[in-house]
C-alpha cells in the first residue's frame, strides 16, 4: 500500500485529568453511565464478556467518549480474578465534555488513566516506540460531513467529530470516504506501522456499511479479520447522526442496511431514502424514531502475524 503523508490539523493533545484514583465499592454495572442507549450497551456487554483481550496489558482507546468501554473492561476482569489486571488506561477524543465524562467514570478505578483532547491519527504519528503489549479499541464516527459543508451549517454540531470532514484526512484514507469510513481507515492505516508484539485490537463498525466494503479496507491496510459479534437485532440508529450518505451507494445492491421495528417485534428491512426521510422528521429526538441497524465489533490483528 503506497501512502502518503497524512496532513492533520495541530491539534491540542491536552492531558486531562491523569490520576492515581481510588475504587468506589459501587461500580458493578456499566448502567452507571449517563448514557443508556442500547447501541453502547451491547458494546459494553461485548467488552466486559471478553475480559482475557485486556488482562496484563496496557489500554488504548480511539475515541474513549465517556469511557464506557474502559470500564466495561474492568468489570469484565473483576469477574475473573484469576486474570491479570489492566495496567493503565489511555484515552484519546475529540470531545473534551466526552472526556469530562470519561474521567468521573474512570474516578472509580484504581487503574491508573490518562486523557487526551485531540486527532487520533496525529496521537499515533506522534508517538517515539512503538505500541506493545496494549490492547486497543476503536469506536470511531462513521459519518463524516463532506467537504463542501457550509460553515454555517456546521455550527449545529456540538461535537467537534461531526465536522471531521475529508480534507482532514491523509490521502490513503479518502477513498473510503464516500462509506463514512475516513477516519477509521486512516486510524488503522496509520495504527499498523506503530504497533509491536502482543496486541489485540477491535473496532466497532455500524451495519450502515455493507460488510465487504469493510473487508476491503481492513485487508487493504494491512489487517486481516480474527472473528466478528454482531448484534442479535438491529439498534436503534442516534438520531444525532447524519446518514445522507448512505443513499449515494445504498441502491448499488447493497441491501437491508436499515430496519424498522413492527409492533409484534420483529424487524422489517426499509430503504436508505426512508431512514433519511425519518430522521429529518425526528429533529434528533430519539422518541418515536423508528430506524434501526446493526452494530458489530470486528475483531483484527496485522495481517503479517
Amino acid at each position: 500500500m503506497n501512502k502518503e503523508k497524512a496532513y492533520v490539523p495541530k491539534l491540542n493533545l491536552n492531558q486531562r485529568k491523569t490520576v492515581d484514583s481510588v475504587r468506589f465499592p459501587d461500580l458493578k454495572t456499566t448502567k452507571d453511565f449517563p448514557d443508556t442507549d442500547p447501541w453502547f450497551n451491547w458494546l459494553a456487554d461485548n467488552i466486559e464478556g471478553n475480559p482475557e483481550r485486556f488482562a496484563r496489558r496496557e489500554y488504548l482507546e480511539f475515541g474513549i467518549g465517556g469511557g464506557l468501554q474502559a470500564v466495561a473492561a474492568l468489570i469484565g476482569l473483576e469477574k475473573k480474578p484469576n486474570l491479570p489486571g489492566i495496567k493503565k488506561i489511555t484515552g484519546i477524543d475529540i470531545d473534551g465534555w466526552r472526556l469530562d465524562i470519561a474521567a468521573d467514570n474512570l474516578n472509580k478505578s484504581s487503574i491508573p488513566y490518562i486523557l487526551y483532547q485531540g486527532d487520533a491519527v496525529q496521537w499515533v504519528e506522534e508517538q517515539q516506540e512503538r505500541i506493545t503489549n496494549t490492547a486497543i479499541v476503536m469506536c470511531l464516527p462513521q459519518a463524516p460531513l463532506p467537504k463542501n459543508t457550509p460553515s454555517d451549517q456546521m455550527n449545529k454540531y456540538s461535537s467537534n467529530a461531526d465536522v471531521y470532514h475529508e480534507d482532514l484526512l491523509p490521502e490513503f484514507a479518502k477513498k473510503y470516504n464516500r462509506w463514512g469510513l475516513g477516519l477509521n481507515a486512516a486510524v488503522l492505516g496509520t495504527l499498523i506501522e506503530h504497533i509491536g508484539d502482543d496486541m489485540d485490537v477491535s473496532v466497532v463498525f455500524s451495519g450502515r456499511v455493507p460488510e465487504n466494503v469493510i473487508r476491503y479496507m481492513i485487508h487493504d491496510l494491512g489487517w486481516r479479520v480474527v472473528d466478528i459479534a454482531e448484534t442479535p437485532e438491529p439498534i436503534q440508529q442516534d438520531p444525532d447522526t447524519d446518514i445522507f450518505y448512505v443513499s449515494a451507494y445504498a441502491n448499488e445492491s447493497y441491501e437491508n442496511l436499515f430496519w424498522e421495528k413492527l409492533s409484534n417485534g420483529k424487524f422489517s428491512p426499509i430503504s436508505a431514502e426512508e431512514a433519511e426521510k425519518r430522521l429529518r422528521l425526528a429533529n434528533r429526538d430519539r422518541n418515536n424514531f423508528n430506524v434501526y441497524h446493526h452494530v458489530a465489533v470486528w475483531h483484527l490483528e496485522p495481517a503479517t502475524n
